[in-house]
């Protein structure tokens, strides 16, 4: 698993931080001695730029991408329906990151759309929108130092000579969400389900559309009330994610209401959740994705605990 050597050193390593380029901004002596007055006036007629990193066009591919550097802030605009906006950025070691866009919350008439890929294509995610904006900001567990392709494209291919800016930072974040224990490989069937402890939360990724995650759960033996809950998108993650439950009976999985994908988001956010009562009974949990798309870069988290009546 492409997230298993990460996931690995953040349990061991709190504090690994990536550091960020340094940029020389000092000017060059002036050596030609040339007219100290007008060499010493600024040039007080040009435009200050628009942010730290404004896009420069053209940047509609790879080979011409803005490049930028992370915790500063960039910014672009969509002068036309089909403009797609490349910028390149390194990482120099693993850790969180989060892409945060901003252009409807502050007025922009554009509606973004944000992918991130790795050089060698190997690691992709997309996101149009947060759990509580229509502005995507999109948080997740980067591996290794890499180069990284960040696409800004019009969603519903508008755009003009004014009114469809953008702002966006790539920058390093602390840790969304914590976890006990991480997904095992192999549990794609119900009858190779992983255990899955009461009281437990659970990191795991889902890297394919066919993909299927179960789990088992042996809920205790008075009657209790248990809660599961999924947490992705509403921390960032690109992930869009439902869950099913099962009993088993006789060797074959037995229909519940919940066996159909379960939909009903909790607030803020489309993640699931669910409170349901037990009585010394077996579930098969089943996480699947929903919609959009899926990759080692969209993550969730699995929760279940026993909740008061």
């Amino acid at each position: 698993m492409l997230l298993a050597s990460f996931l690995g050193l953040q349990l061991g390593c709190t504090t690994c931080t990536p550091g960020i380029p340094n940029i020389d901004t000092s000017k060059p002596d002036n050596e030609t001695g040339g007219d100290s007055q007008h060499d010493s006036e600024p040039d007080d007629t040009a435009p200050p730029p628009p942010c730290e990193q404004p896009e420069v066009e053209p940047n509609n591919n790879g080979g011409d991408a803005t490049p930028i550097v992370l915790e500063k802030l960039a910014c672009g605009e969509f002068t036309a329906g089909l403009d797609l906006d490349f910028y390149t950025a390194e990482t120099t070691g693993s850790g969180w990151f989060e892409i945060d866009v901003d252009a409807g919350d502050m007025g922009s008439a554009a509606n973004v759309l944000l992918s991130i890929s790795n050089e060698d294509e190997d690691l992709k995610a997309t996101q149009q929108a947060s759990a509580t904006s229509a502005d995507p900001r999109m948080v997740v567990p980067l591996p290794a130092a890499d180069t990284w392709t960040l696409i800004l494209n019009e969603e519903t291919a508008q755009g003009g000579e004014s009114g469809y800016d953008y702002e966006f930072r790539f920058s390093q974040t602390k840790d969304p969400v914590t976890w006990d224990l991480v997904e095992d490989a192999g549990h794609g069937s119900w009858d190779a389900a992983q255990e899955l402890d009461v009281g437990t939360t659970l990191f795991g990724t889902i890297e394919d559309v066919a993909e299927r995650d179960w789990y088992v759960i042996h809920t205790p033996a008075d009657k209790v009330d248990l809660s599961i809950e999924i947490v992705a998108h509403r921390e960032g993650s690109p992930l869009d994610a439902r869950f099913q439950i099962w009993m088993a009976e006789d060797g074959e999985l037995k229909e519940t209401p919940e066996a159909s994908a379960y939909t009903h988001p909790t607030e803020p956010g489309a993640d699931p959740a669910l409170t349901k009562s037990a009585h010394d009974e077996t579930w098969y949990l089943m996480v699947r994705y929903q919609d959009g798309g899926t990759g080692p870069l969209y993550w969730y988290t699995l929760t279940v605990e026993e909740v008061s009546p």
